[in-house]
């Protein structure tokens, strides 16, 4: 049983567990089927800008009022918790169309400070701060993309999903994205092996971070029914085939975790099928695959070590060791 205040009912919202007790539920929308009480017209979507936090010990909901900057509704989004500030980052997202009707999708990042917000006592409130006037190579604006912490709990990455363009969300990004909070700096990373398209795709960090599993996505590519794993400590992508009994059918919106190295991967869409949601869940082994990419990061890393250093220039000589 759970008490409290529950959120309204919610789809593309994000979890995000914070000191490993509180899931921090932020955003998400639902689709109006009939108008409600004349403000809502049939067939948009309401956007919630809401934040719920559900105390996984107590079983209780409570609606925290979040002060700071003005945080815009949206769904789609990603909101990740950064180890090293303890803060969450929430990024992109769309939160309608345009009067043009072209999806308006966003590019902004804000930041969660919840370590003011106490949840045993009532009217405790969290803090948003926008972060304006980014700059480096800021990803174009999107929903429905992938996001998780850097493998030094410092940093954003963000890679796939919808971005804006000329007709509703056509076009895709395979980039790794990286933001630095304290900098307010993107950056684009270089990245090895073939990225995949990810779109409305599931991710799931290893406890060290320093793997990234994502699975499915609605982008129909050779990856979109499989696994691909990012491996951190290299930046290398890679597409390892499941084992029969293990291979998921083709899906999107589903949600994704890592316990221990099994993935358990939990409802969406089949691509293909009628639009009713999945409650199927699946249990796929990565022990061996995350062995293969230790092994290969550390003879990397041992390769990166014996490299000489490059070697120095010779100074030029000064003018009044030259020749008289």
């Amino acid at each position: 049983q759970v008490d409290g205040e529950a959120p309204a009912p919610l789809v593309s919202h994000t979890a995000t567990l914070w000191h490993e007790r509180y899931l921090v539920v932020i955003g998400g929308g639902r689709h109006c089927v009939q108008h409600a009480q004349g403000a809502d017209a049939a067939g948009q979507w309401r956007m919630s800008s809401e934040v719920h936090l559900l105390d996984l010990e107590e079983m209780r909901w409570s609606k925290l009022e979040a002060r700071g900057d003005v945080f815009p509704p949206r769904r789609g989004h990603c909101a990740v918790l950064l180890p090293a500030s303890g803060n969450i980052l929430v990024f992109g997202g769309t939160d309608g169309e345009s009067p043009d009707g072209i999806e308006s999708t966003r590019a902004d990042v804000c930041e969660l400070d919840l370590d003011a917000c106490n949840s045993h006592v009532a009217g405790a409130h969290a803090v948003w701060r926008a972060r304006q006037g980014c700059e480096g190579e800021v990803p174009p604006p999107r929903r429905g993309h992938c996001g998780w912490a850097s493998l030094d709990g410092t940093q954003l990455l963000v890679v796939g999903g919808f971005c804006t363009s000329q007709r509703w969300s056509s076009v895709y990004d395979t980039s790794l994205y990286s933001f630095a909070p304290t900098a307010r700096t993107w950056c684009r990373l270089e990245t090895c092996g073939e990225a995949p398209l990810l779109v409305l795709a599931a991710a799931a960090l290893l406890a060290d971070r320093s793997v990234v599993a994502i699975v499915g996505g609605a982008a129909v590519t050779p990856f979109s029914d499989g696994l691909s794993l990012l491996d951190q400590r290299t930046l290398t992508w890679s597409h390892p085939h499941a084992l029969p009994h293990q291979r998921v059918a083709r899906r999107y919106s589903a949600a994704a975790t890592l316990v221990g190295s099994t993935l358990i991967l939990f409802g969406g869409t089949e691509l293909n099928r009628s639009s009713a949601a999945s409650s199927d869940v699946f249990a796929l082994d990565l022990s061996a695959h995350f062995e293969e990419l230790h092994q290969l990061a550390a003879r990397a890393a041992a390769n990166a070590a014996t490299e000489p250093a490059p070697a120095s220039p010779s100074p030029s000589p000064s003018p009044s060791a030259s020749g008289s």
